[in-house]
């Protein structure tokens, strides 16, 4: 599938700027469209397939397609420089195509723009050598449509009008027919390399830009095969439908609103063969260990994402800076606060850090096992929930509301104290309120690769039940009240070091396949 020039025999890339083929040699251009080559497609048991060269990357597993004589050395998908090449094969010729739309001269600019305004970003970031690291790769997303069959439904609804103060809603039993027709039901990312989490951070894509495939666009470009089954998206395209049906029924009845779980139920569909369609995407990857922050450009519109790790030496720095300015502030202003007021408000501050911790813990769960990530086949197999949206657990609801009734109640003990038996029985709410906190947790922690979290969830507790035990009537109230303090500053420093250790974990993720591939465990 080389592209030769037809004018001196030489290799020709796509190039952007000039949306034509140009030949590296003799700079002749040709349009894609019009351009031939022999081979370009062939039909096999009714699917039409073409010939690529695919590699296959040792580190990570992942697979790359591109034109035959273009050498591919780089893998995207996890920064590793040693790409082998396996064989040339044949695969499923795409229907449709978006050309890239941005050069790669335009990505780097506007890269390097968006790093002026990140603070705290690793040196290594913003090197030339580093930014000239990106690559241009096609991902395959699934077309769908689907086609609802002539139909008559039976259908219930409300309308819901005001008057003055008074609301009233009418209830209404309905019958419509359902046209015959072809509807798109959604795009849905094919690639089971490429996290959904990932494509969504660019997306959308502008679907009139979408042309018919044509092999001369992949010149210079690297190619993703679709690896994810279509099956995947079934929860997804039946809710896409369904509110897709939905919003033309609400045209039709003037106000009265139908459920979309009453039309998932009731009108029924049938899908149609989906189509690949391959998507422009910019790719720079940063590499540390066996873990990868990707930024990326949408190659049609020129969204960016870019996951930034936080450079600790430049955030201390800052920290410093603000500890002394501060400090500076409360002694050109000295306030007194009483030792037990010290220490109840660094109990609460406490309890905040540790529930913004088990945030993240949440976050990097989410993300390393890939819950809602439906385009992982792996994860997919395990996982009951085929939506890819989050469920709200009963149990959670009922301890968040739990938790912050109790802190509520908490800050109207900590303004009404005037005893050590009052601040006992706040310390002891307090431990109810972190209990609360590692239970949403759950098994969370133990399920990411770093379980760092442990020790400071585990040190929270012991300090409000440290409080407990030291605020007692026969305890030196200052010197206790402030030993108290001091632990309670010292598990928030630790909490916040722990929650800038999985901010650097979040934008940071494991390879494709790393750990899931033969001999992955050597390498840890």
């Amino acid at each position: 599938m080389a592209l030769e020039c037809p004018a001196c025999g030489g290799h020709m890339v796509f190039n952007v700027k000039i949306n034509k083929l140009q030949c590296e040699y003799c700079d002749s251009v040709f349009e894609p469209d019009t351009y031939s080559k022999k081979n370009d497609g062939v039909v096999t048991k009714d699917i039409e397939t073409m010939k690529m060269d695919r590699y296959s990357c040792k580190k990570c597993g992942a697979e790359l397609c591109a034109p035959a004589e273009q050498i591919v050395s780089y893998c995207m998908y996890c920064g590793g420089e040693s790409v082998l090449l396996e064989k040339a094969s044949e695969i499923e010729r795409p229907e449709s195509i978006i050309p890239f739309a941005i050069s790669k001269e335009k990505v780097k600019e506007q890269y390097e723009e968006s790093l002026k305004g990140i603070h705290f970003v690793p040196k290594s970031f913003s090197k030339s050598k580093f930014i000239e690291g990106f690559r241009g790769i096609y991902i395959p997303y699934w077309r769908t449509r689907v086609h609802l069959k002539s139909q008559l439904v039976e259908l219930e609804g409300k309308e819901i009008t005001s008057s003055g103060s008074t609301t009233y809603t009418r209830y209404y039993d309905y019958n419509v027919t359902v046209k015959d027709k072809v509807i798109d039901s959604g795009v849905y990312d094919a690639s089971s390399d490429l996290d959904d989490s990932l494509a969504a951070t660019i997306a959308p894509f502008n679907e009139d830009s979408i042309v018919p495939f044509n092999s001369s666009y992949l010149a210079g470009f690297y190619a993703d095969k679709a690896s994810t089954p279509v099956t995947n998206y079934d929860e997804s395209i039946k809710t896409y439908t369904s509110k897709k049906v939905q919003k033309d029924l609400e045209e039709l009845t003037d106000g009265v609103v139908t459920e979309e779980k009453i039309i998932s139920e009731k009108v029924t569909y049938e899908s149609e063969n989906p189509r690949t369609s391959l998507f422009p995407i910019w790719f720079l990857t940063w590499r540390k260990g066996n873990r990868v922050a990707y930024s990326m450009m949408n190659g049609e519109t020129g969204k960016l994402s870019a996951e930034i790790p936080v450079a600790y030496g430049k955030l201390f720095l800052w920290a410093f800076i603000a500890i002394l300015v501060v400090f500076g502030i409360l002694n050109l202003f000295p306030t007194f606060f009483l030792p037990l007021d010290l220490s109840c408000y660094a109990s609460f501050i406490l309890v905040f850090s540790t529930m913004f911790l088990n945030g993240r813990i949440k976050i990097v769960y989410l993300r390393e096992n890939h819950i809602y990530d439906l385009g992982n086949n792996s994860y997919f197999k395990k996982n009951k929930n085929k939506s890819g949206k989050e469920k709200t657990n009963p149990l959670t609801k009922f301890l968040t509301f739990a938790q912050i009734g109790l802190l509520i109640f908490a800050g109207f003990l900590a303004s009404a104290i005037v005893d050590p038996s009052d601040i006992n029985f706040f310390y002891k709410v307090m431990i109810i309120v972190q209990l609360i906190t590692i239970l949403k947790s759950g098994n969370k922690v133990f399920k990411i690769k770093s379980k760092m979290a442990i020790i400071p969830l585990a040190l929270s507790i012991l300090i409000q039940i440290s409080g407990v035990v030291l605020s007692g009537p026969d305890k030196p109230q200052d010197f206790w009240y402030l030993a108290i303090t001091i632990s309670c500053l010292i598990g928030m420093i630790l909490n916040f070091l722990t929650c800038i250790y999985y901010i650097n974990f979040m934008v940071t993720r494991p390879a494709p396949n790393f750990y899931s591939r033969e001999g992955a465990k050597n390498d840890l």
